[in-house]
């Protein structure tokens, strides 16, 4: 069996990008406790935040895009259509994008009524996922604006800080106004 090379080597480092990693690992955490302690659309969303945030962290560290990448770069060069790729990446990105406003409108009819660090998560989270599909379509000028090097770092990591601080942002509200382990709104002891 092979083994990808960024099981081995971890693919972003420095401090930003472990940053990143521990954010996302943080507000998957609390985003499932905050779930045990809800019920209803509240408790799914909480745990569907959770888990698209900890497939996040991992990607983030692991590079999981690259490897497929390279793994679909190798397969089609094989096959001998490397050379009409573009027509597949096109169809990719497609898929990527209808699949995310689809997904993304569903939340949003989940999370309709629901309280204000509810809302505050879902905003980060939509603007992760129009940050994902930003760097999923890596255009050449769009490419060299994110990989712009600023005092603090590059320029589509410091977007990505963003969008997870407004996630972690809802999270945190959430865990100080959720109802205590075994107690739900409205029950009096």
């Amino acid at each position: 069996m092979i083994v990808p090379q960024s099981f081995i080597v971890a693919h972003d480092t420095g401090v930003a990008p472990w940053l990143a990693v521990v954010g996302y690992g943080i507000a998957a955490l609390l985003a499932w406790r905050v779930g045990t302690r809800c019920e209803g659309r509240e408790r799914s969303f909480w745990w569907i935040a959770a888990f698209i945030l900890l497939a996040l962290g991992v990607n983030k560290q692991l590079d999981l895009q690259s490897e497929l990448t390279a793994t679909l770069r190798h397969v089609a060069r094989s096959a001998g259509w490397y050379a009409g790729r573009r027509q597949f990446q096109l169809l990719f990105l497609a898929g990527l994008a209808i699949g995310t406003i689809i997904g993304s409108r569903w939340l949003a009819r989940l999370v309709q009524g629901l309280r204000t660090p509810v809302m505050i998560t879902l905003a980060g989270l939509l603007a992760l996922a129009a940050f994902v599909l930003l760097r999923a379509a890596s255009f050449h000028h769009l490419d060299m604006l994110l990989g712009t090097r600023l005092p603090f770092g590059k320029a589509h990591l410091l977007i990505e800080l963003a969008a997870l601080a407004v996630v972690l942002t809802g999270v945190v509200l959430a865990w100080r106004s959720a109802p205590a382990p075994g107690r739900r709104p409205g029950y009096h002891a």
